[in-house]
C-alpha cells in the first residue's frame, strides 16, 4: 500500500501538536496570494477552552517551524499564523447572524 504524502496541513498540525500541548484547538488553513501575488497560507489557531493556559512563547517561531517542512512536500506558500478564541468567532457569528 502506498504511503499517503503529508498534506500542509498535516504538517501544521504535527508542529501545533508538538507546541501547543494541553490546549485544545481546531485548524483551517486556506491558501491565499499577498498584495504581490506570491502564495502564502492562511493558517487560523482555533483555541477551545481557558486563555489563561495559551502562552505566547509556544506560538514563537511556528513559521520558522513549518516553513523548511513545507518546502520539503513543494509547499512554497509563506505560512501567516493567527489565532482565535472559538468563543470571540462563536460571538461575532452571533452577532452578525
Amino acid at each position: 500500500m502506498a504511503k499517503k504524502k503529508k498534506s500542509a496541513t498535516d504538517i501544521i498540525e504535527q508542529v501545533l501538536k508538538e507546541r501547543l500541548s494541553g490546549i485544545d484547538w481546531a485548524l483551517s488553513v486556506k491558501p491565499s496570494l499577498d498584495q504581490d501575488g506570491d502564495r502564502i497560507l492562511l493558517i487560523t489557531v482555533i483555541i477551545d477552552g481557558d486563555w489563561r493556559r495559551f502562552e505566547s512563547k509556544e506560538t514563537v517561531g511556528l513559521a520558522r517551524r513549518v516553513l523548511p517542512k513545507l518546502n520539503e512536500i513543494g509547499e512554497d506558500g509563506f505560512p501567516i499564523f493567527s489565532f482565535v478564541a472559538k468563543s470571540e468567532l462563536e460571538r461575532v457569528k452571533a452577532e452578525t447572524g
